[in-house]
């Protein structure tokens, strides 16, 4: 069965901490990550540069993978908003399963934790309360989308 779990919580909350433990208990599980992806092809996780060319790459791997047997992907990013949750299962139908994580992390605890990554991983503080921001809850509409929701508190 092909499943694609999407990801939901602000910069620091766990997502790609939860990625790369799903994938150390299953090595076949592969995550599509906008910042391995900004570092992959444009240098550094923090250029912003290239935004519509990081999130066409970010879709076309998603689509890639749904055509093997099988697959198991992770789509870390932050999808704050039910129109992108939406919008990342819409557009990969080729998965059968799509899974829902949202991380209810605080924001405060997220502001906290991004001061104490290593430099290069700092998301800039008016970037963060932007994010912050743009937040929305998950709507039913949106939540009934997906086969499985997950929550992870912290």
């Amino acid at each position: 069965m092909k499943t694609l779990y999407v990801l939901s919580g602000f910069p620091g909350s766990g997502k790609s901490t939860w990625a790369k433990a799903m994938q150390k208990e299953n090595s076949d599980i592969k995550i599509v990550s906008s910042d391995g992806i900004r570092s992959k092809y444009f240098g550094e996780r923090r250029n912003m540069q290239h935004e519509g060319d990081v999130w066409k790459i970010f879709l076309e791997e998603l689509i890639n993978y749904s055509k093997e047997d099988n697959s198991t992907v992770i789509a870390d990013c932050t999808n704050l908003t039910n129109h992108f949750r939406r919008y990342y299962y819409e557009t990969t139908p080729g998965y059968d399963r799509h899974v829902l994580v949202l991380f209810d992390v605080s924001p405060e605890l997220c502001l906290k934790r991004n001061n104490e990554r290593e430099s290069y991983k700092v998301v800039p503080d008016e970037a963060m309360k932007n994010l912050i921001n743009s937040y929305e809850e998950p709507n039913q509409e949106t939540l009934d989308l997906f086969d499985e929701v997950i929550v992870v508190k912290d």
